[in-house]
């Protein structure tokens, strides 16, 4: 009798698990709905720009982007900052990403969602860690902003690029606090690119 129930017990759980009702689930679950840190981003991912320039220290720099989510994920964390570092000079970096609140326009209904701090001494894509991996939704825009401290971060970019460029001086300091949003009064540059992105991961 014990024999007969396990078999019975085996015939069931074979079945369930190799039923059209659970390989069509597992298909589900396999169809790349998560976004992957290998095609998913937010910001430029190009380092072959012309231009290099030293970041004003005490001074947050701001592009507005869209996640790519190509693997057709529809929302996904916060992983890994990137920002390209063109020179051999030691210098310091702090990565800040602000939801926008849908006018594309950089305001106090801006806000920040997480930070990360990079530092490098060789010209090379330097990178860190997001502090909180802050989830992020493929239908919402970004911004991707940066402050650097007295070391003047070197950076890549593009003089003839297609994004506005936007920079303010903040009051507290680099060492002292990142901006909680994006109010206050901004300077616009036209037609500029920067090497620097967020990778957005499950």
């Amino acid at each position: 009798m014990k024999k007969l129930i396990i078999i019975l017990i085996l015939i069931v759980f074979c079945f369930g698990f190799s039923s059209p009702h659970h390989r069509i689930i597992a298909r589900q679950n396999d169809s790349g709905t998560e976004c992957s840190t290998t095609t998913d981003y937010i910001g430029d991912k190009l380092d072959s720009y012309a231009g290099s320039t030293a970041s004003a220290n005490d001074r947050v720099y701001l592009h507005l982007y869209t996640p790519t989510c190509t693997s057709g994920c529809t929302s996904g964390t916060l992983t890994t900052a990137y920002m390209y570092h063109s020179s051999t000079g030691a210098d310091n970096l702090k990565m800040l990403v602000f939801l926008d609140d849908g006018d594309d326009v950089p305001d106090s209904g801006d806000s920040r969602i997480d930070t990360a701090t990079l530092g490098s001494s060789a010209a090379e894509w330097a990178s860190a860690a997001f502090d909180t991996g802050a989830s992020t939704t493929c239908s919402s825009k970004y911004w991707i902003g940066w402050v650097s401290n007295s070391t003047a971060w070197d950076r890549k970019y593009d003089t003839s690029g297609s994004l506005v460029l936007y920079y303010q001086d903040i009051t507290d300091g680099y060492d002292t606090s990142m901006p909680s949003d994006l109010s206050g009064s901004w300077t616009q540059v036209a037609d500029r690119n920067t090497s620097a992105y967020a990778t957005v991961g499950p």
